[in-house]
């Protein structure tokens, strides 16, 4: 259990707060959205991120036991054979992540400046940690959902637009800051 929690408050991100500069750190530009931190002083995210997401879950709806996830990844990826057949979830398995556990998989792919931007959507049990744990401590773009209605975000190829969707269905999205 973890005791000393920091809890801040943003009343819109678009607007100076507390807790991050969502628009040049996170690329989220959206108004009127609110936020709240849950922070450990005393750990990353690395280590103790999976068990707070799944807390977090848990106060917000003790009845879910799935999220959806958007992954994108950081850099470019060349428009080559390999790239094009395996994509974001073949790409992510090669590294090492347990993405056989990840339901309902989607992958998308469109054109950078140099190269393919490559994102991906898709469910995961929420109890499932060495899934979201694979995924917190390799994917620096990463947003987890829930909500009655937004797995009808699983076709929205990139972060900025799925997360507008995830709110429009009013949806809660949990980011991991930091690392």
């Amino acid at each position: 259990m973890i005791s000393n929690l920091i809890i801040r408050q943003a009343k819109d991100i678009s607007r100076a707060n507390e807790i991050a500069n969502f628009s040049a750190r996170y690329g989220v530009n959206c108004n009127g959205i609110s936020a709240v931190s849950w922070e450990n002083p005393h750990s990353s995210r690395r280590e103790s991120g999976a068990f707070l997401l799944r807390e977090l879950v848990r106060k917000i709806n003790p009845a879910c036991l799935n999220i959806q996830v958007m992954v994108e990844l950081s850099a470019e990826q060349p428009d080559n054979v390999i790239v094009n057949y395996k994509k974001t979830w073949g790409l992510l398995k090669d590294d090492g992540i347990n993405v056989d556990e990840i339901t309902d998989k989607v992958n998308f792919e469109r054109r950078g400046k140099v190269g393919l931007i490559l994102s991906a959507t898709g469910s995961i049990c929420i109890f499932k940690d060495d899934v979201v744990s694979g995924l917190i401590n390799n994917i620096d773009k990463l947003y987890f959902a829930i909500g009655d209605n937004v797995s009808k975000c699983s076709s929205v190829s990139n972060s900025e637009d799925w997360m507008k969707c995830v709110w429009d269905n009013d949806g809660v999205i949990f980011m991991l800051l930091c690392y």
